[in-house]
């Protein structure tokens, strides 16, 4: 070999080595960055779950020892009051535990849905029900036709989506205040829009609502900021679209665009002919 091609080896070979060090240096590099923000965010959930659980574990705990007293459980106001705010400290952390564990599931990327045929107005009528204590202090609406198209999604996994949205108008807009679910389809979509009178969210947090963890500053406790990231997720597995605007009257609209697909063929019921 020719001293030429030996030093032009030589190069390619250098610059090779450079190359695959280099790319070395950089995947690890990638690695510690996603070590660090998986360490970050393991630290956000920490303290997110230590600040939002000690409220309803301390209500509960607190309870639990009052009714523990004879002369206090044995008047029955005072009883229903204590079991009341049982009720709600259990249902607060029920929420939270739900939100944790969904976040976690779709996160992983292995989640799998469990599509069926599902009425949207019975979607919206459960949720109303699952949140009747939330709910008590607000005038629900509704304006869903009986006749709209079914949607293919999951059952369990759209209620939570349209409970975290109705849970977090309840908790921005003020008691006997008016909140309007309404349901529409058009252009091979169905339009759920939850509408409330509450402050309206400011428009530097508009963009950021749907992010996780994230909470609109000056907001009531009650949870840890995952609701709202959860929906979106929920609804863009489902091939969906969710959107959130300030109304000109006041309050906030939260509008989700589900596709409608072919409709299923419901069979028809066989007659019985009497001879």
């Amino acid at each position: 070999m020719v001293p030429d091609e030996t030093n032009f080896l030589n190069t390619v070979t250098r610059q090779l080595a450079i190359g695959i060090e280099r790319e070395l240096l950089n995947e690890q590099s990638r690695e510690t960055q996603r070590l660090q923000e998986s360490e970050r965010l393991h630290q956000t959930i920490l303290n997110s779950i230590s600040h939002e659980m000690r409220t309803p574990l301390t209500a509960i705990i607190g309870a639990s020892s009052a009714l523990q007293n004879a002369e206090i459980s044995g008047n029955k106001d005072t009883r229903k009051e204590l079991t009341d705010e049982l009720t709600q400290a259990s249902e607060r952390l029920n929420f939270i535990v739900e939100n944790l564990l969904d976040t976690s599931r779709l996160a992983s990327g292995l989640f799998q849905l469990k599509r069926e045929w599902s009425d949207i107005k019975d979607i919206v009528s459960i949720s109303i029900d699952q949140l009747s204590r939330v709910l008590e202090q607000h005038i629900i609406h509704l304006d869903i036709p009986d006749n709209l198209p079914f949607v293919y999604v999951d059952f369990h996994l759209m209620e939570q989506a349209i409970s975290n949205i109705l849970r977090n108008s309840a908790s921005m807009a003020p008691a006997n205040s008016l909140i309007s679910i309404d349901a529409r389809a058009g252009n091979n979509l169905l339009i759920i829009s939850v509408s409330d009178q509450g402050p309206g969210i400011p428009e530097q947090s508009l963009y950021k609502i749907f992010e996780r963890f994230y909470r609109v500053p000056g907001t009531p406790t009650g949870g840890v900021g995952l609701g709202l990231w959860l929906v979106k997720s929920i609804i863009e597995l489902h091939g969906g679209k969710i959107s959130v605007a300030n109304q000109v009257a006041g309050g906030v609209c939260f509008s989700i665009q589900l596709p409608i697909e072919k409709q299923p063929e419901i069979p028809k019921e066989s007659e019985n002919v009497s001879e």
